[in-house]
């Protein structure tokens, strides 16, 4: 993903709309990579809000985890040190979002390992 920054995407978006043959044109693969990396230190929203692309296409071309890093680990119980549970985290750049997956009976054994993350 290309590091640039929100401005000279816009720009090379803009240059692009002008040039294009049709409004179906496909948004070319440079473009999109250029946007790949603003979804490390922008919000989804205001990248779409800027460069006028709709969520859907965002969603389309990065899926759900576009800004993500994941995670996979074991709980592990805090006295026996025994594996309890696989957890698959996600967690979102600047969203400040954070995913987990793993059993129900399993959460409240993570809790207050959790509140300590926070």
């Amino acid at each position: 993903m290309l590091q640039v920054s929100i401005t000279e995407t816009l720009q090379a978006f803009e240059a692009w709309r002008i040039t294009r043959k049709n409004k179906r044109e496909k948004i070319p693969d440079a473009l999109w990579q250029m946007v790949g990396g603003l979804l490390k230190t922008h919000r989804p929203s205001k990248i779409c809000k800027t460069l006028g692309l709709s969520g859907r296409q965002l969603h389309q071309r990065f899926g759900s985890s576009q800004s993500t890093d994941f995670v996979e680990a074991i709980a592990m119980h805090a006295q026996t040190g025994a594996p309890i549970a696989p957890i698959h985290c996600n967690i979102q750049g600047k969203t400040n979002r954070i995913e987990l997956t793993l059993p129900c009976d399993q959460v409240s054994m993570i809790l207050p390992q959790l509140a300590q993350l926070l």
